[in-house]
């Protein structure tokens, strides 16, 4: 079988519509399904879901080698064009969208340890080059206005406005200039060492952080750095190290990129510890910390920014229910410059007093299960039984930290899916690529939404 013509089959003058009340009935249990993988979750900080387009075709754990060519095309495309799962430009936003908020609340649901804190990233969002931030030594520049990034950012607004507090965002490496530039003109008050002539990562943006994810979006939480020892942050301090304010620019790389999180807006940098150990082949974070810590002390401003960043941190974490020792009126006041830098680099705080941050930093990371085209697959599978009445092979569960799903076992699933015929011939009479059949989604997740206790927009 052609199983990339079937699932890829555009809609006819003789396609069935997306009902809502099936894709209702769709999401509904595709958030159970997520609830119950997420359930096997152990670790501190859980980075996930995705908002993003980011890894959208990745099928194994970790397909680190295949990131986009010049012509869009990747062997992980490939692949999903011949296995026969959704490909993302035939998905339409209606769909897209409630994917998102259905994983996220699936995920949230799960997670019933208050030691754990989910991340949605990253922000303000992107298409698949979102891979190449990592790998690639170019910068990923996104040049579309606010009006024409709407659509990206919506999904970051539903989840915003789910029940209960979400703990954390984290940033993209990418650059946005013309959101940027727009938040700037928003937010004239915060200051910025660039001016918009230059391409900054939004992990360096402050007015995209404590402008727009903070004002606009009235995001609460804490502010996390995707990981730093990536292409597109090497790209930005060869491009720019020099050009940089004199106080900055004299200071090394590693110390460069926690000035310019903390003066951003970020509360947690993530990956300083790997560019030691690739440079170095040695834990030198120690020498990081005090480089940081005599900038500290030549620098007043940054050193207050870093002590609210601290403060906010552990405020909101304190904060129920992500009680984690501690009550809320904890101040950062007993902490040393040294210590406020351990804290935001996920290192051990040395006085004994704070000794439940050590539990909260050391918890671990986990990254979650990215695999968004046979995310899809499943949620319109689960449609599928929903309308037709029929029963449908499940993607499963895994195990621990989800990491045994590997590649075999997600392709064995979506050769049974296609293998059984009643999936099959009702894949191909459904019309999945409409205007029609987005707004049915979008209705869908607006029900879905109000009833799981959203503040639900259209």
């Amino acid at each position: 079988m052609a199983l990339a013509a079937a699932a890829c089959f555009p809609g006819n003058a003789q396609s069935q519509p997306v009902d809502p009340d099936h894709a209702y009935s769709a999401l509904s249990r595709f958030m159970a399904y997520v609830h119950g993988r997420t359930s096997l979750l152990k670790g501190g900080w859980i980075f996930g879901p995705n908002v993003d387009d980011c890894y959208f075709y990745r099928i194994r754990f970790n397909d680190t080698s295949e990131y986009l060519t010049s012509s869009g095309k990747t062997p992980q495309r490939k692949r999903a064009e011949e296995l026969g799962v959704p490909l993302l430009e035939e998905i339409p936003f209606g769909e897209r969208r409630a994917m998102f908020t259905a994983n996220y609340w699936g995920r949230k649901t799960a997670l019933t340890d208050t030691s754990q804190y989910l991340c949605i990233k990253h922000f303000p969002g992107g298409d698949r080059r979102i891979e190449n931030t990592e790998h690639i030594t170019e910068s990923v520049v996104y040049t579309e206005s606010p009006a024409a990034w709407r659509d990206r950012l919506i999904p970051f607004a539903d989840i915003l406005h789910a029940p209960g507090a979400l703990p954390g965002v984290m940033t993209s490496h990418a650059v946005y200039p013309a959101l940027d530039s727009a938040a700037r003109e928003r937010h004239p008050d915060i200051e910025s060492y660039f001016n918009d002539a230059y391409l900054v990562p939004a992990t360096f943006a402050p007015h995209l952080i404590r402008g727009a994810l903070r004002k606009d979006f009235g995001f609460e939480g804490i502010v996390v750095t995707d990981w730093v020892d990536m292409g597109a942050i090497n790209r930005f301090l060869l491009d720019y190290g020099k050009e940089m304010p004199y106080h900055i620019a004299t200071l090394s790389d590693e110390a460069k990129i926690i000035a310019l999180a903390v003066h951003a807006g970020c509360n947690m940098i993530t990956g300083i510890q790997n560019r030691q150990w690739r440079k170095n082949r040695s834990y030198e974070i120690p020498h990081v910390i005090e480089e940081c810590a005599r900038y500290a002390a030549k620098q007043p401003e940054w050193a207050e920014t870093l002590r609210e960043n601290v403060q906010h941190s552990m405020s909101y974490l304190g904060n129920e229910p992500f009680t984690v020792g501690q009550p809320s009126s904890m101040s950062v006041d007993g902490l040393s410059t040294e210590d406020m830098i351990r804290f935001v680099l996920g290192e051990p705080v040395e006085n004994e007093e704070y000794s439940w941050m050590n539990r909260f930093l050391t918890k671990g990371f986990v990254d979650l299960w990215n695999r968004q085209s046979l995310l899809h697959l499943q949620l319109r599978a689960l449609y599928i039984e929903a309308s037709a009445g029929v029963d449908l092979p499940e993607l499963g569960y895994g195990s621990e930290n989800e990491r045994i799903v590997t590649k075999d076992r997600n392709v064995a699933w979506v050769k049974e899916l296609w293998g059984d015929d009643a999936f099959a011939k009702a894949y191909r009479s459904i019309d999945w690529d409409s205007r029609a059949a987005s707004a049915a989604w979008n209705a869908a997740l607006i029900r879905f939404m109000q009833e799981h206790g959203f503040d639900a927009e259209e």
